[in-house]
C-alpha cells in the first residue's frame, strides 16, 4: 500500500479524527511490507483498534478502501481485493 495524501479525500471527510490519525499511522506502518505480510498485519492493527474501542462501519471501510484502490495499479487492486474478501470485506 502507498502512503500518498489519500486521507485529504473529500469522501472521508466524515469518518471520525481519531480513527483517521489512526489510520494514517497504519498506512506509515505498513509502508514497504510485503503482500504476503499485510495480512497478518491488518489483522493485528483490527485487534489493537478493537482493543481501543475503535470500530469501523461498513460503510467507513468501504469509502476508505475505494480511495486507497485508486491509488493501486491493477495487479495490487487484485491482491487487495483478494486479501480483504479473506477478511470478509
Amino acid at each position: 500500500m502507498n502512503s500518498k495524501q489519500w486521507y485529504n479525500n473529500d469522501s472521508l471527510k466524515n469518518i471520525d479524527m481519531q480513527k483517521m490519525l489512526m489510520l494514517q499511522e497504519l498506512m506509515k506502518q505498513s509502508n514497504g511490507k510485503k503482500t504476503s505480510d499485510m495480512l497478518p498485519f491488518l489483522m493485528a492493527a483490527s485487534r489493537q483498534a478493537n482493543s481501543k474501542g475503535m470500530n469501523f462501519s461498513k460503510e467507513e471501510m468501504q469509502l476508505i478502501i475505494n480511495v486507497l484502490k485508486k491509488d493501486m495499479s491493477p495487479a495490487e487492486q487484485e491482491r487487495t481485493s483478494k486479501m480483504l474478501s479473506i477478511l470478509g470485506f
